[in-house]
Parts: C-alpha cells; sequence; structure tokens
C-alpha cells in the first residue's frame, strides 16, 4: 500500500415516485410508490490499516427496511505472516458451499458477518482462517395473496465460528483444504392455532435455536491448458428443544424431524487450448429432502441452508431483460445437475458461445390418503441419486443456449444474438387416495391424482450498436419470447392386488400461450450523455387482470401514445436520459412505467414490483 494515507468515496443515490400497478379498472385504489434510497460508500488507509464504512440514508428503499445512519464497517490490518478484520466481513470459503459471505442490495440480500477474520501464515505454503461472528439479514416470500413484495417477511439471524487450513506449493499447481462450521441459528417457526370459530390458522408463533455442524473438504489443481475443483461437505442439522413445541393443546404444529443429515458436492473442469475454452461443472446438493408441505411452507422448512451458505448455481444466469424475469429458482437444498459451456474465438471480430445445463430434485412425492383418511407423503427416488431425472415428478429443468459476438471496424458495428430454449416443471402434486368408493369395485382400486404445470420457453435477443458521425453512438436491443405453459391432469384407478392401471378418467394436457417483447433504442455520445425509448409488452399478464387499459390513468405519454392510435393494453413505455457529469459521476433520470418481475443474483430471487408513472433520479459518483 506504501507509506502514502489514502482516501476514497462512492455515492449511489436514488429517488423514485410513481404508484404500484393496479389491475386495470376505473376506481380501483392505486397505491403510492415512493424510495429514496442514499448509499455513501468511505474507505481510508494508511501503510497496513484500512477502514471501510458504508452508510445509508433510505426512508424507504425500493424493497426492503428503512435505514438510517451507519450500516456497514470494517478495519483490516495486513501483515506478512498474519492478517485481520474486523467489523461487517464479505467472503467464501472454498466455492461456497459451507461460506459465502456477500451482499446484493437491489434485492435486499445481506448474508455478511458481523465479527472477526483471522489468517494466520505461520509457513509460505500455509493458511490458517478463524471465523467468527453474527449474520442477521432477512428473506422475501414468494410473491402471493397476501405478501407485501417491499417488506421483508422474516430475518435470518445466525452465529457462526468456522476454521478453515489450506495448503498450496506443496506440489506445483495443488491448493487443498479442509474447513469445520458451526452455525447456531434462530428460525422462525410458523405454527397453525385454534380460532373462536374451532378452525385453525396460521400464525408466527416463536422463535426455535437450531444447530448445524458443517464440515468440508477442498482441492484445487492448474495444469498448463486445464484446471480442476472438487468440494464436498456435509450438514448435521438439530433443532433445539423441540419438545417443548408440542406442549400446549391449542397448537398444531407443523411436525419436522428433530435431526437432519445432509451432504453436498462440486466439481468443475476447464479446458483452455488455444481458442477454445471448455468449462464442465457439476453439482449435487442433498442436504435436506423435506415433503412438499415443508417446501411450500418458507420459512417453515427449518432443514434449509442458512443465508451464509450459498453454493454454486450450474446454471447460466442472463443479464438479458426478459430472459432474467423468467429464471430458473433452484432448491439449494435439493438439486442435481450440469452445466457445459464451450466457447471459440474464430478471429478477433467473431465470438462464439453455446452453454447447456440440465438438473432436478432427487426425490418426488405423492401424497397418500388411507382409508381412514390419515394422509403420508410417500417418497420415490431417482434412479441414481448422482444423475438427474427427467420425470416431472422431479422438478426438471433443461436449456440450451447460444450467443454470437460479431465487430466490425470498418463499419463500426458492433452485434449480438442470442438463442435460449429452456423448460421446466414448476409445479408436481400427485395424490393417491386407498378409499375410492363404496362399490366392491371402488374398494378393491385406489384412486391416483396427478397434475402438472410445464414452461417452455424460446428467447431470442438481439442487440445492435452503431458508430455513426463522429462521436455519436446508436444502440438497438430487441427481444422476444414465446411462453407455453402446460397444464397436465390425469386421474386413473390402480388396482390394489396387481398394480395395474383398469381405468383413466381423465387424461388431457391444456396449454396455454404467452408473448413478450422488449425493445430499448438510444442514442448518444460515449462518456457524454444518452437519451433512450423503452418498450415493454405482454401478449396476456397471468393474473388474468390486464395492465393499463383504464385511460383515467395515463401519465402524460401514455396519453399521447394513446391519441396516436396504440392500444396499450398490457404495454409500458419509458424514456430514459443518462448525463456524465464527469468521468466518474453519472445522473440518470426516467420517466414511464416500468414492468415487475423476479430479480436474481448467484440463485436468489426477489419479486421486485413494477411501477408506473414513474418519475426517477439516480447518481452515481467516485470522488
Amino acid at each position: 500500500m506504501g507509506q502514502t494515507p489514502y482516501f476514497s468515496a462512492g455515492l449511489n443515490a436514488q429517488f423514485g415516485k410513481g404508484i404500484l400497478p393496479g389491475i386495470g379498472q376505473s376506481g380501483d385504489p392505486r397505491d403510492a410508490y415512493v424510495y429514496r434510497e442514499h448509499f455513501l460508500e468511505i474507505s481510508a488507509g494508511y501503510e497496513t490499516l484500512m477502514l471501510w464504512t458504508n452508510l445509508e440514508f433510505s426512508s424507504p428503499p425500493q424493497i426492503g427496511p428503512t435505514h438510517l445512519g451507519l450500516r456497514k464497517a470494517r478495519l483490516s490490518w495486513e501483515g506478512t505472516w498474519a492478517s485481520l478484520s474486523i467489523g461487517d466481513l464479505y467472503g467464501q470459503v472454498g466455492r461456497g458451499l459451507a461460506l459465502n459471505l456477500w451482499e446484493n442490495q437491489s434485492i435486499d440480500w445481506d448474508s455478511s458477518l458481523r465479527g472477526i477474520w483471522l489468517t494466520l501464515r505461520p509457513v509460505p505454503y500455509l493458511n490458517l482462517n478463524l471465523i467468527g461472528g453474527r449474520a442477521r439479514g432477512g428473506r422475501h416470500l414468494p410473491l402471493g395473496p397476501g405478501v407485501e413484495p417491499r417488506r421483508r417477511d422474516f430475518s435470518d439471524d445466525a452465529r457462526l465460528a468456522a476454521a478453515v487450513v489450506s495448503s498450496s506449493r506443496l506440489i506445483s499447481g495443488l491448493t487443498t483444504g479442509g474447513y469445520l462450521a458451526n452455525v447456531i441459528a434462530s428460525n422462525p417457526w410458523f405454527s397453525k392455532r385454534r380460532n373462536r370459530e374451532g378452525n385453525y390458522e396460521a400464525v408466527d408463533s416463536t422463535n426455535i435455536e437450531t444447530r448445524s455442524w458443517i464440515p468440508g473438504m477442498f482441492f484445487e489443481y492448474f495444469g498448463r491448458t486445464y484446471d480442476l475443483y472438487v468440494e464436498i461437505t456435509a450438514r448435521q442439522h438439530e433443532i433445539v428443544g423441540a419438545d417443548s413445541l408440542f406442549a400446549s393443546p391449542f397448537s398444531k404444529w407443523l411436525h419436522y424431524e428433530t435431526k437432519n443429515r445432509g451432504w453436498g458436492g462440486y466439481a468443475a473442469v476447464s479446458f483452455f487450448p488455444g481458442k477454445w475454452g471448455i468449462t464442465m461443472e457439476y453439482k449435487n446438493y442433498l442436504l435436506d429432502n423435506s415433503d412438499p408441505d415443508k417446501r411450500r411452507n418458507l420459512p417453515m422448512r427449518l432443514g434449509r441452508s442458512s443465508s451464509i451458505q450459498n453454493p454454486p448455481t450450474v446454471f447460466r444466469e442472463h443479464a438479458s431483460t426478459l430472459l432474467s424475469r423468467t429464471p430458473h429458482v433452484m432448491d439449494f437444498e435439493d438439486e442435481v445437475g450440469i452445466q457445459v459451456e464451450i466457447n471459440r474465438r474464430i478471429n478477433r471480430d467473431l465470438f462464439l458461445l453455446f452453454n447447456y445445463s440440465q438438473s432436478s430434485r432427487h426425490y418426488g412425492y405423492t401424497k397418500t390418503i388411507k382409508s381412514d383418511f390419515r394422509t403420508e407423503w410417500k417418497s420415490q427416488e431417482v434412479a441414481s441419486l448422482l444423475w438427474t431425472d427427467m420425470g416431472e415428478r422431479y422438478y426438471p429443468f433443461r436449456e440450451i443456449y447460444g450467443e454470437l459476438n460479431y465487430h466490425n471496424s470498418a463499419l463500426g458495428l458492433d452485434f449480438e444474438g442470442m438463442v435460449s430454449v429452456a423448460s421446466e416443471v414448476l409445479r408436481y402434486d400427485a395424490s393417491r387416495s386407498e378409499r375410492a368408493g363404496v362399490s366392491d369395485w371402488l374398494l378393491r382400486h385406489s384412486k391416483g391424482v396427478t397434475s402438472w404445470e410445464k414452461r417452455n420457453l424460446i428467447t431470442i435477443p438481439l442487440e445492435v450498436t452503431l458508430a455513426m458521425f463522429p462521436g455519436w453512438g446508436l444502440t438497438v436491443s430487441l427481444e422476444h419470447q414465446w411462453e407455453d405453459l402446460q397444464f397436465k391432469n390425469y386421474i386413473a384407478f390402480e388396482d390394489r392386488n396387481t398394480g395395474k392401471i383398469d381405468s383413466v378418467t381423465t387424461d388431457k394436457t391444456d396449454s396455454v400461450p404467452y408473448y413478450y417483447r422488449y425493445a430499448a433504442v438510444t442514442l448518444g455520445k460515449p462518456s457524454n450523455f444518452t437519451i433512450g425509448v423503452i418498450y415493454d409488452s405482454a401478449s396476456e399478464v397471468k393474473t388474468g387482470q390486464p395492465q393499463n387499459v383504464d385511460p383515467d390513468d395515463d401519465s402524460w405519454l401514455e396519453a399521447l401514445v394513446r391519441r396516436s392510435g396504440i392500444n396499450l393494453r398490457n404495454k409500458w413505455f419509458g424514456l430514459q436520459l443518462t448525463k456524465y457529469l464527469t468521468a466518474s459521476t453519472i445522473l440518470s433520470i426516467f420517466y414511464g412505467s416500468l414492468q415487475g418481475g423476479l430479480k436474481c443474483d448467484s440463485g436468489v430471487c426477489v419479486y421486485v414490483p413494477g411501477i408506473e408513472d414513474a418519475f426517477t433520479v439516480t447518481l452515481t459518483g467516485n470522488f
């Protein structure tokens, strides 16, 4: 770092004002949507010391809790044989199967650790890391009835103690390591309590302490034209004091096993001979195989990973607007899959990329209804716990993706074209009734009901950038997406003695098509200013309630567009201005409407609501 003191700061200030999207009926309430979030980061250092702070002034932010004042601070010291950080910590061990501390404020995700991270290097080839502290982030429930997307639905509170040993240079190119982590967390436990009418209703009842031991090991080898990485981990999870949960006769608790054991593994190999690049990844996470009742009631699934665990997703996360709205939402607790990516530089102006990924769960479930009306879940394991199964009961996912990048200096042209073909089962339900009726034939048979929802997607994003007259540039982005939602219903009767299907009463698949289009045109001078127009549309809205159909709710921009004869049903428009105030200070202004949707990072997804008739201002700068 040298002997000279240094200081730097960064600012990200955002203001937005508009309304939450209504359902398009005149007279319906349209709630105000206002956010003010300002983040100031300051770094200062002298010799081997560095201080970093983060201040937030949000009232409220776009999503998440209000905060005014200092939110993060860290003091670090770097020596020859040791280093020390105290305060708010980020970083990961291995590839994150046991410990991955990171933050993304735009999706209100924070798994940072407030504590201490000590690294000792007693000899040049050996590192010892001792980590301890507390992680207190939050999570959002999936979008649904009664869920407020801007508010955290519950908080995480976990205490961590971990030790990590790694060694390098014992063998040229080889790094090996092992770790042991102990996580003690306070988990929300939801119950159902009897109300005055005698029915049960869900309530927030208490927090329960859980404890996890997470050992693991990893190694990485770098060759001349390849590298190989392997990491395996295990987890022993326990609910502390679970017996006290069942003491009250007025509560109907969702039962969990008090102890749970699981394991996870990740491997990656990369080859880079010449102009080729080939990467193959494999994930196998089987930390918890809870039945659907527990899966559907997040955060009731107490066997879930702590927020400080975030292993590799092993599928491609896209920057395209339409592709990013329809991501694969993975289950970090129960998923096996692969990803293969191949890229080839044909020449200095042409680059090709191909990506293939697929995954599934390890277990499928069927609810059995006994003759005395008791119910229980029966699981069906995949043929091999080491590989995927594309049967609908295992929630399979598959994507084939291709990308072409082309540059032409003579024309001042850059072209990027992408194609994605993906399919995924979003919902699967199966039940089997052992008492189908009162006749002899019905009593000898069981009734099976199966239904599932599957999404098939074809997406084509295109982008062209053209250098025009001196100092000016034009960028045109066009994205098209076709979605086919399939709904399967199957009802059959099975002979209990032979196991054969005797009668099928329903076997149909309904298909509902959707079409989406996104376009953006931007004109400007690089590093000076740009001005752009954004157009977003959907053939239908899945809620069945079309957007932007009432002229009384139009902004002046929408009124102008509507008067030109354009039908605004399920369409959104916006104007964007970006101005470089200095080389490192950028002012962005937006006016119009934005469609909401999922926003994901590293497999963590949050629904960010849309905003209509919006005026937003964003100022970012470094100094």
